[in-house]
C-alpha cells in the first residue's frame, strides 16, 4: 500500500489573532449517548461554544470506545474550552485514550520543525538565505541554489521520498544519514529550478532536521525537547526514532502495532513527533504569546510564499487560509488536524490512531469546529 503524507489543505478561512499579523495570511478546511469530556466545555451560547460542544459530543458517539480512538481539543479566547477523547491508545492493554495520551502528529510535525529553524534564524545562527550546501555540503553540487527559505516553503524542487515514488525495501529502517548518502547517490536531479513554483516535499523537512542537528551539535529530538517542547510546556511531546521508541500509553499505529505500512524508518522534521491533545493547548497558548518565536517572526512565517501544485498557500512549514494557519498530516492510522483562527480567536487540534473511520470522524470533527460561530 502507499503511504499518503501529504496534507490536503481545505479552502475554509482561519486566521490568528495576533493584532500585528493582521494581512499576513494567503487565500488558499445518531442519536448515540455522547462521551464525557475530561474538561467540561462551555455553556457560553453567546460565542457559539455550547452549541458546539454538542455537536462534538455526537460526533465523538460515533466511535466504537473499544477501538482505535480520537481526542479532540478547542481553545478559545487563549483558554480551554473543550476537550474529549474516545476509544483505545492500545488494544492490546485495553489502554484508553486521554487528554494526555500522544499521538503520531504525521506532517503536522512540520510546523513545529519550522518553529525550531526559526528560533535559529532569530538567533543569528540560520539564515533564510542560507544555501542548503552550507549545512549539508555532501548533497550534489547542483543544489547550492536551494535555500532554507525554499525547504521550509516547498520550493526546493527536491523529490518527495514518500509522495512521488514509493520504494520500502530502500527505506526501512533509514536514518537522516541514510538519508543523505540516498539522495546524493540516487536521487540527484531536482523536479524543477528552486525557487521558480511549489510541491509539497516530505524532504526537505527531513533535510531540515539534519540542518539543526549540525548547526547545535545535538539530536534533533534532544534539540526539539530543549528549545521547543520545554519551552511551550509540552512536557509529553517527543520524536519517535531511533533514539526514542514510543512510550509506554501513547498511541499504536491502528492500536497494536509500531510499524507504519508495515515498516520502519526513522526519518523525522518531516514527521515522528508525537504530541496529545494537552501539549497542543500549552503550544497553541506558547506560540501566540510569542514565547517560542517573536511575534514579527511568526507574521513572517505566515505571509504567503508559494502556492502549492494541487494547491494550497505557503508559507514557512504552514499552510495559510485566508484568514490564518492550518496543517494536517496522515501517516497510517495516524491522521491529525491543527489549525488556528483569529477571527474566532480559536485553535484546535483532532488525533487519531484508527485509520479510515478516523480519518472520516476527524474530518467531521474539524467541520463542526471550524463553521461555529
Amino acid at each position: 500500500m502507499t503511504p499518503r503524507h501529504r496534507p490536503h489543505p481545505r479552502r475554509r478561512e482561519a486566521t490568528l489573532w495576533l493584532s500585528l499579523l493582521a494581512g499576513c495570511g494567503g487565500g488558499s478546511s445518531a442519536n448515540a449517548p455522547t462521551p464525557t469530556p475530561t474538561t467540561p466545555p462551555s455553556t457560553s451560547t453567546g460565542n457559539g461554544i455550547g452549541t458546539m460542544a454538542d455537536q462534538l459530543g455526537t460526533a465523538l458517539a460515533t466511535a466504537a470506545p473499544d477501538q482505535p480512538g480520537v481526542s479532540v481539543l478547542v481553545m478559545q479566547d487563549g483558554v480551554e474550552t473543550y476537550s474529549a477523547q474516545r476509544g483505545m491508545a492500545n488494544t492490546l492493554t485495553r489502554t484508553p485514550v486521554s487528554r494526555s495520551t500522544g499521538f503520531r502528529l504525521a506532517s503536522v510535525s512540520k510546523p513545529f520543525t519550522a518553529v525550531a529553524v526559526m528560533q535559529l534564524v532569530e538567533q543569528g545562527r540560520l539564515t533564510l538565505a542560507d544555501s542548503i550546501l552550507d549545512h549539508l555540503p555532501e548533497l550534489p553540487a547542483n543544489w547550492r541554489p536551494i535555500t532554507l527559505e525554499h525547504l521550509l516553503s516547498h520550493q526546493s524542487g527536491i523529490v518527495d521520498i514518500f509522495n512521488d515514488f514509493w520504494t520500502p525495501a530502500v527505506f526501512n529502517n533509514m536514518t537522516l544519514d541514510g538519508l543523505l548518502t540516498y539522495l546524493s547517490t540516487s536521487q540527484r536531479t531536482l523536479e524543477f529550478a528552486p525557487g521558480t513554483r511549489g510541491d509539497y516535499s516530505n524532504t526537505g523537512f527531513m533535510l531540515l532536521a539534519k540542518i539543526v542537528e549540525r548547526r547545535t551539535g545535538k539530536r534533533f529530538g534532544q534539540h526539539m525537547a530543549e528549545a521547543v517542547f520545554q519551552p511551550a510546556g509540552m512536557l509529553g511531546s517527543y520524536i519517535n526514532d531511533e533514539f526514542q521508541p514510543i512510550k509506554p500509553g501513547d498511541a499504536l499505529n491502528h492500536g497494536d502495532r509500531t510499524t507504519f505500512y508495515g515498516f520502519t524508518t526513522y526519518f523525522k522534521g518531516s514527521m515522528a513527533q508525537v504530541s496529545s491533545a494537552d501539549d497542543f493547548l500549552h503550544f497553541f497558548q506558547a506560540l501566540l504569546a510569542g514565547r517560542l518565536v517573536k511575534p514579527e517572526t511568526l507574521a513572517d512565517m505566515w505571509r504567503r510564499r508559494a502556492v502549492l501544485v494541487g494547491g494550497g498557500a505557503m508559507g514557512l512549514g504552514f499552510f495559510l487560509t485566508a484568514n490564518g494557519v492550518t496543517h494536517q498530516g496522515e501517516w497510517d492510522s495516524f491522521y491529525t488536524v491543527m489549525s488556528i483562527d483569529t477571527q474566532r480567536k480559536r485553535a484546535w487540534t483532532v488525533l487519531t490512531n484508527s485509520g479510515a473511520i478516523g480519518h472520516s470522524q476527524v474530518t467531521e470533527i474539524d467541520r463542526i469546529v471550524s463553521r461555529a460561530p
